[in-house]
């Protein structure tokens, strides 16, 4: 017999075999069984009460997309969006360009991001680069809300969508949006609690003000405006200038480490924004880092809710902090480009101005809005690689700035 054969009726037993297996025999009939006799019905019940309805509990899986599909044209092609950020070594401006990354690409759009580096000549050039790449709408955090004017002017005029965020523009209307904050109005925040702190405790407070970059007159120097006004007519409050630190927390470190052992009177800080790490590994290295009710406490104030400043109010080293969160700056400026470029929507106003909130170890957790709907995003949020999918969504819907895809 060939060997063909052999494999042949090799398989046709194997398969029997597996057929066989596969089979199984009918049971035997049974024998029917004595019908039962019916039970008697029972008593219903009394009704329960009912219970309380449960509080909800804070999502732990990613939120519901409420801008889905917002950015993809009707070709199927997407939107992109540039997205110029004045510096990214700071994590208040990391949480920024990571919330409007989340926002857009949730939109099905993309972004651009360019990195100025905190440098004024580049961030120039960045600007006549928006020329070049023809992007659907612009998102740019400005160095200077002055010296930018005729570039930003330019680009306006190039038929380019933009938005500034935090910093204006002064003295020009060309650009389809601005939201931010008054810079003002953070230095006021904190010289009205160095004033509060001096007059209650009796004390005259010498306070070294770390500033950020001199030549950015509309933030650094509002932001000083604002502190040095504030205090200018109470006498037991004096402001001691220091010299530019370029918004880097190492500068910063290095120029309070510099000054306060060579200015003994120093015995309060003022920090400018971002930098709040930088000054208090400087307290730490001196020894003067001391939480509130020590007596050898340093009253400090500072601008911005960095994850440093937001630890080191829960410690007790930081007094205030007077916040503008990039959390909602940047979102409603996203929103507005969805609702103008995508939608082809007005948006409410075309400047926005976001009230600065002071934050104190009392109110570090309280929620930004009334109606509860937006927890606070700083301390925790601020992780080194957050998940925006399960942040709050601000919907800003009864102000007419939240994109709706259905009107598309």
């Amino acid at each position: 017999m060939n060997k063909f054969a052999i494999m042949l009726i090799t398989a046709v037993v194997v398969v029997g075999i597996i057929l066989a297996g596969c089979t199984t025999p009918a049971p035997a009939p049974t024998q029917p069984t004595e019908p039962t006799t019916p039970t008697e019905p029972t008593t219903p019940t009394e009704p329960t009460t009912p219970t309380e309805p449960t509080t909800p509990t804070e999502p732990t899986t990613p939120l519901d997309n409420p801008v889905e599909g917002v950015a993809v044209k009707p070709d199927g092609t997407t939107y992109t969006f540039l997205h110029i950020i004045c510096f990214l070594w700071n994590p208040v401006m990391l949480c920024a360009d990571g919330t409007m990354n989340h926002i857009i690409e949730s939109a099905g759009g993309r972004v651009v991001a360019l990195d100025a580096g905190g440098d004024l000549f580049k961030m120039t050039s960045m600007i006549e680069d928006a020329l070049v790449l023809q992007p659907d709408g612009l998102v740019i955090n400005l160095l200077d809300g002055v010296s930018e004017v005729p570039y930003m002017e330019e680009v306006h005029d190039a038929g380019i969508p933009t938005v500034t965020v935090v910093i204006q523009l002064d003295g020009t209307d060309k650009y389809f949006a601005q939201v931010g904050y008054d810079p003002v109005s953070n230095g006021v925040d904190c010289g009205e609690w160095l004033n509060n702190y001096a007059d209650k405790n009796n004390v005259d407070l010498h306070v070294y003000a770390v500033r950020g970059n001199l030549a950015a007159v509309s933030v650094d120097g509002g932001r000083y405006q604002g502190l040095v006004d504030s205090t200018a007519d109470n006498p037991r409050v004096e402001i001691i200038s220091s010299g530019n630190n370029m918004w880097n927390p190492d500068l910063a470190m290095a120029s309070v480490l510099d000054s306060l052992p060579t200015n003994p009177e120093i015995n309060a800080i003022f920090e400018m924004g971002g930098m709040g790490g930088g000054v208090i590994e400087a307290l730490r290295q001196l020894d003067r880092l001391y939480p509130a009710g020590d007596p050898n406490h340093i009253p400090f104030v500072a601008i911005d809710e960095s994850p440093a400043t937001c630890t080191a109010i829960k410690d007790g080293y930081v007094d205030m902090v007077a916040a503008h969160s990039p959390w909602d700056e940047w979102t409603i400026s996203s929103y507005a480009l969805l609702n103008y470029v995508c939608l082809g929507k007005a948006i409410p106003q075309k400047d926005l101005l976001i009230p600065s909130y002071p934050i104190t170890k009392d109110t570090l957790y309280e929620p930004l809005y009334g109606d509860g709907k937006a927890p606070a995003v700083w301390g925790e949020m601020y992780n080194m690689e957050p998940d925006y999918s399960k942040w709050p969504i601000l919907t800003y819907e009864n102000e007419g700035w939240m994109p709706t895809p259905s009107v598309k």
